[in-house]
């Protein structure tokens, strides 16, 4: 999908001994053998593309991490103070806020858990979460960090108290001036309706002006990181917060037992005026109180890359009735409305109908499950947090507990695509290629998007995708990879440019130039005409080494979208158990053997031969197989003893032509195996690339080595070589 418009400025053993070609009749000219050395077809130099700063105060999602857990030491002493330090690698050093599960374990008294930056003057009067003794409680926090990425946090209670500490985000630093940007504020308290004594009535609601209070900006503010608290209930029920003047939906923020005084974050889209209503779906009044930590700016959010995009709370899960989710078990969270390469998503999750206490954790299907718990429930009453949950692929949510346990979710905002890339497709003479597949990497196995009908992309990447490597392949009408144009990258196919983006930055003006392509095909048998079952034929462009490769069956193989240009043939098996050497087409390569990694210059002084494949031409080479000859023989010291760890041989054919070139670790130890062409090699070893070589057969030097003759009538063994 687009990004928004506001980012958009094969047989074993086989050797070639002949070929002949043709041109098929429809080509504008014929084409024949040529040894000329060009390179990639003209066209304009490509520009190397730029990187866009990100916006300031926007979010980066990860998978969560403990920061700290108080188990393994001394739990928190009544009113403590202790004072934590955020050192995670996940997490950039210049953070100015980070998203935290607080998680309060064994509590021995009634209290809260507040928490604020370190070095603050005053703490804020307002608390993260409320606890009950004996309990497992969390709560999601927004929470600006100090210097050296430090806070506090305080036990407000009389007795003690263990914390966990789970990361799942941080903020960037600066001020939230783009649209979807987010910016923490000094925790404050926008409405308490016990200092009005007016609960919220059963099955009722009110109206909470948000903008313009508790250090939020009175307007161009999209939604508002706020703690809703809930306290002086008489029965069950829950809250659910929306924006003001819409219809209420079927959601819940926070859930809550009769009597009990519990708080959760949300991230609240603020309605008319700035306004959110909250619902009470309880069946007696209660009270609620509401601080805010934190605002998401206002606008058209989906245009920031790793901006916020908050939506009114939708339910994407629900597993009643009678599809509870059981002990160990998993369940993927549906995200049907997830914008085009979403980094995160903010969900409301909710444990149900638990018959024993447990905890529910979020992780992806992508990167697997975490261990960390963000839901921690007890039977008999339904609980609510808020997760911020990295999207490498899709939720899901795993029941930590012994016995079944319902989940309802609900999607309460997004984080947007936290990199992109935009820029044009075109062939070589700058004509706009609309259509086009658009790929992250140059194996081209990951489509990012098209290019619009001008040739223009701009595509999110996803979340895992921290490299790009901007690639294009056009395609025809029916899907397929266009014949006409070869693919290309930026700036070019051969050693493309690898660009290392960070969180809020897009890569622009990465155009893509697709080289004028042709067909290369024709037919494969063997020296008895017979056609052979498989192989794979190689195309290798002269002055840069392009490859193009395409596979034999049933004695016929073609190459579409060839870039034009000259290219040297090969025919090899690709099914290989061995060590098989690429069989060479003797007619453009005139008794010429050499490695896979042979270099278009090494082929030439070998005297290779080339052909032409030019734009929109159908080019016929029809090639002629026969069986190679395996070779074998011993490396050794000169005591007779094998020699241990790395080998290396070079074997040379009379014109020159180096077949191998290499250092192996032999099984067993000094041994090895090679399949040559017909015809006569010398055998070489050394025993380091500075070293001299020794050859066979007597221990001489390069220039005395005597000739090996081979045929394709036996195997040739006993080439043993000894070093001195």
């Amino acid at each position: 999908m687009p990004l928004p418009r506001a980012l958009l400025a094969s047989a074993v053993g086989l050797a070639v001994v002949g070929a002949s070609l043709s041109v098929a009749a429809s080509s504008p000219a014929a084409a024949g053998p040529s040894r000329r050395a060009t390179t990639a077809a003209a066209g304009a130099e490509v520009p190397p593309a730029t990187v866009v700063p990100a916006a300031t105060g926007i979010v980066g999602s990860v998978r969560p991490e403990r920061l700290y857990d108080s188990r393994s030491g001394a739990p928190l002493a009544p009113r403590e103070d202790r004072h934590l330090c955020e050192s995670l690698a996940s997490v950039p050093d210049d953070a100015t806020a980070v998203v935290l599960n607080l998680t309060v374990v064994s509590p021995t008294a009634y209290g809260y858990l507040a928490a604020w930056p370190a070095n603050t003057d005053a703490p804020p009067s307002v608390s993260a979460l409320n606890f009950a003794p004996g309990t497992v409680t969390s709560n999601l926090a927004v929470l600006p960090v100090g210097a050296a990425g430090c806070f506090t946090l305080h036990n407000g209670s009389g007795g003690t108290a263990h914390v966990v500490v789970d990361v799942q985000g941080y903020l960037t630093p600066g001020p939230a001036t783009a649209p979807g940007s987010t910016q923490t504020t000094y925790a404050s308290r926008i409405l308490d309706t016990r200092t009005r004594r007016v609960a919220i009535p059963a099955r009722g609601s009110v109206d909470v002006q948000v903008a313009g209070r508790g250090g939020i900006p009175a307007t161009d503010v999209g939604a508002a990181w706020l703690n809703l608290t809930v306290t002086g209930n008489a029965a069950a029920g829950f809250l659910t917060a929306y924006p003001a003047g819409t219809p209420r939906p079927t959601a819940a923020n926070l859930s809550f037992g009769a009597g009990e005084t519990r708080a959760a974050m949300t991230l609240a889209k603020l309605g008319s005026s700035g306004r959110v209503t909250v619902y009470n779906g309880s069946s007696r009044p209660t009270h609620l109180v509401v601080d805010a930590s934190g605002f998401v700016r206002g606008g058209d959010g989906g245009g920031t890359l790793a901006g916020l995009t908050p939506v009114a709370p939708t339910r994407a899960l629900d597993t009643r009735p009678g599809s509870p989710l059981l002990r160990g078990a998993t369940v993927d969270v549906p995200t049907p409305a997830k914008p085009a390469g979403a980094s995160g998503v903010v969900l409301a999750v909710t444990a149900v109908g638990a018959t024993q206490p447990g905890y529910l954790s979020v992780g992806n299907n992508r990167q697997g499950q975490n261990a960390t718990s963000m839901v921690n429930f007890v039977p008999g009453r339904a609980t609510t947090n808020l997760v911020l949950a990295r999207l490498d692929s899709w939720p899901v949510v795993r029941n930590g507990s012994a016995q079944p346990v319902d989940v309802v979710v609900d999607v309460v905002g997004w984080v947007n695509a936290e990199r992109a890339v935009a820029g044009r497709v075109t062939s070589t003479d700058g004509t706009p290629v609309g259509g086009a597949r658009v790929y992250g990497y140059q194996s081209m196995g990951y489509a990012l998007g098209r290019s619009a009908d001008d040739g223009t992309y701009g595509v999110p990447l996803p979340a895992w995708m921290t490299q790009v490597t901007p690639c294009a392949q056009a395609v025809t009408s029916m899907g397929t990879p266009s014949p006409d144009l070869a693919p290309g990258c930026h700036p070019q196919w051969v050693r493309p440019t690898v660009h290392d983006l960070g969180v809020g930055q897009l890569l622009s003006g990465a155009d893509i130039p697709l080289e004028p392509a042709g067909v290369l095909r024709g037919t494969a048998r063997d020296t008895t005409g017979a056609p052979l079952t498989y192989g794979q034929v190689t195309a290798v462009r002269a002055g840069d080494a392009r490859r193009f490769t395409g596979t034999v069956a049933n004695g016929q193989w073609a190459v579409a979208g060839v870039a034009a240009g000259d290219y040297y043939l090969s025919l090899a098996s690709p099914r290989s158990d061995t060590t098989t050497a690429f069989g060479l087409a003797g007619e453009w390569y005139p008794d010429v053997q050499a490695e896979l990694g042979a270099t278009p210059a090494a082929m030439t002084a070998a005297g290779a031969q080339t052909v032409a494949v030019a734009a929109r031409t159908s080019t016929t080479v029809d090639l002629v197989a026969e069986p190679l000859v395996k070779v074998s023989g011993t490396v050794s010291n000169a005591d007779g003893t094998p020699l241990q760890g790395q080998v290396g041989l070079k074997l040379r054919r009379a014109n020159g032509s180096v077949f191998l070139s290499t250092s192996t670790r032999p099984t067993p130890p000094g041994a090895w195996t090679v399949y040559l062409h017909p015809g006569t090699v010398t055998a070489c070893s050394y025993r380091s690339t500075t070293a001299p070589e020794h050859c066979w057969q007597g221990d001489v030097p390069v220039d005395e080595a005597t000739p090996i003759t081979l045929t394709g009538e036996q195997d040739r063994t006993g080439i043993d070589i000894a070093l001195p």
